[in-house]
């Protein structure tokens, strides 16, 4: 189960790097997501953070950022 302290360690780092791909298509990752019943953490790039955001907002933990644009 995802933790609070590791959320906020993990967007603490949360600094991509262009190895880090999406998960969906293996473009550059813009995003990581933490599922909030599971240590499952996945990168998606801008498309498909826009395409599953209104899925994701009730099961997974993703950063401010993306809060406050997907608005």
């Amino acid at each position: 189960m995802v933790t609070i302290e590791k959320l906020q360690e993990a967007f603490k780092e949360e600094e991509l790097t262009a190895n880090d791909r999406c998960d969906r298509c293996s473009a550059a990752a813009e995003v990581r997501v933490y599922m909030k019943d599971s240590n499952l953490e996945l990168l998606f790039c801008g498309h498909h953070m826009r395409e599953y955001a209104d899925k994701l907002k009730n099961i997974a933990y993703f950063n401010e950022k993306w809060e406050s644009a997907l608005q």
